[in-house]
């Protein structure tokens, strides 16, 4: 029984069974939903399809996210462009590689027969928190890249062991992480500055100097990479401005420092209460790691300092969003194998088996109150994007415009493809981005659409003006606390 429990492969379809499991249950991109509802998702899929049909994201649709994101997305969607089931698929290898990853890191401290307790039971509390959100985030493909540099540096840490590959694998774990969510770097910048302090330490200048070109290396073959796709698509500058001009100079704050430092504190603070037992365990993980023995351990201190350098990272830009604090889930994994670290003495084999049982149990149960699990109730034929794309697919290659509000899906139901650059609004005022709006006033006032949507919260007053002119109003529809309209042109 040992030696199939502690078998590598074995341990892997451990790993992707539970992921099976836990991203059916709890993510919109599964079968058991109708749809993932979430604009973030929708318009990931939007822009990931649209490159199955030749458009180049950025140049030929605004979207703020990494660039590999979208590559994820259009993966997904050579599997199916009218489902989330490739997305669905993705997301089960990527957690199955994170929680292969995280087996590794509790080998560090614990028999491998406590992969088997721990695993279930960190899945079902991650994914059941709002920061798991609906699934399909571009913090949920990030994982697997974190949970592998965290392992290596977890390593470095306890056995002082970095070799020249590691630190090249871990610099193109940065990369892609840069390609597609930059602001999650913070836990890489924590990790060279632990190199660089632990080899500074040890007069190892030549040595550092090594580990950090390698890093800088690995890190740069993606970026680079991707910078040649942009440029021989024509699509470069546009990379450049939407990806980062547009992030660091419209969809970030404009507040000076000191009031960004305070609206750090207060939303991660906020966030952080959320879900108590997720902060219980990371402060308690990290509490423990750094004070086990009785004594400080300084090296953990550089653990500590991963995760406050990721979290600024995340919310230094000012904006706060729930999903955003996903990521730094990863830290409650040592709260959990501390607790494991503390009462192994205790737990015999009758008991491990009688711990197995009830976590195996509680973990699968625990799923469903997901929040997001009340959506399975619903059908396709419930929700106004599939009500409204019963009239569109009635016209030959009908082309929509979701008129200034995130992507709703109705691309997605109606699997058509955006014919402007603008196909949503993104989720910066007007008065900031006033191009977003003006292209999109334009498209109307040339009838460059054959459908318009719009959304608006119950005895909302919108200005249809420009709209009434070209288009008629044929179809009203409601979801939960959206109103919706669909017009066809005159």
């Amino acid at each position: 029984m040992h030696k199939i429990i502690d078998n590598k492969y074995f341990i892997i379809l451990f790993c992707l069974i539970i992921s099976f499991i836990g991203i059916t249950i709890c993510s919109e991109c599964s079968f058991l939903y109708p749809m993932n509802y979430w604009v973030d998702a929708n318009a990931f899929f939007t822009v990931g399809k649209s490159m199955l049909h030749n458009l180049v994201p950025y140049l030929d649709l605004f979207e703020q996210k990494g660039p590999l994101l979208y590559l994820i997305y259009m993966i997904g969607a050579i599997i199916s462009e009218k489902s989330f089931i490739g997305v669905y698929f993705l997301e089960i290898i990527s957690y199955s590689v994170t929680l292969y990853y995280i087996s590794k890191i509790i080998c560090l401290y614990l028999d491998k027969k406590y992969i088997y307790l721990i695993l279930p039971l960190f899945l079902s509390i991650i994914l059941t928190s709002k920061y798991f959100s609906y699934g399909g985030s571009a913090e949920g493909f990030i994982l697997p890249f974190l949970s592998i540099s965290l392992y290596h540096f977890l390593v470095y840490l306890e056995k002082n062991i970095l070799d020249n590959k590691t630190i090249f694998i871990d610099g193109l774990m940065a990369g892609i992480v840069f390609l597609i969510k930059y602001n999650v770097l913070g836990f890489w910048i924590g990790y060279i500055l632990t190199i660089i302090v632990i080899k500074l330490k040890d007069k190892e200048i030549k040595e550092l100097c090594k580990k950090i070109l390698l890093f800088v290396i690995g890190m740069f073959i993606p970026i680079i990479i991707t910078i040649i796709c942009f440029f021989f698509n024509n699509g470069l500058e546009a990379f450049i401005d939407d990806y980062f001009i547009t992030n660091i100079v419209l969809y970030a704050s404009s507040n000076s420092i000191l009031t960004k430092i305070y609206y750090l504190i207060i939303n991660v603070l906020n966030t952080m209460i959320i879900n108590k037992k997720i902060l219980i365990l990371t402060i308690f993980g990290i509490g423990y790691f750094l004070f086990k023995n009785k004594k400080v351990n300084y090296k953990y201190f550089f653990l500590l300092i991963t995760f406050i350098l990721l979290i600024t990272g995340i919310y230094i830009g000012g904006r706060h969003y729930t999903y955003y604090y996903f990521d730094v889930t990863i830290y409650s994994v040592f709260g959990i194998i501390s607790f494991f670290l503390i009462f192994k003495r205790i737990i015999n084999k009758k008991i491990f088996y009688l711990l197995l049982l009830f976590i195996s149990i509680f973990s699968f149960i625990y799923l469903f109150k997901s929040p997001n699990y009340y959506f399975t109730k619903y059908k396709k034929e419930d929700l106004v994007q599939y009500k409204f794309a019963r009239i569109i697919n009635q016209k030959r290659d009908a082309t929509i415009l979701n008129y200034r509000f995130l992507d709703g899906g109705f691309y997605f139901a109606s699997n058509t493809i955006p014919n402007t650059r603008f196909f949503m609004r993104q989720n910066i005022a007007c008065k900031y981005f006033e191009e977003n709006c003006t292209v999109q006033d334009e498209v109307i006032k040339n009838k460059g659409v054959d459908f318009v949507i719009i959304r608006k919260k119950p005895n909302e007053v919108i200005k249809r003006k420009i709209l009434l002119k070209n288009y008629k109003l044929i179809m009203t529809d409601g979801f939960e606390e959206y109103e919706y309209e669909l017009y066809e042109k005159k």
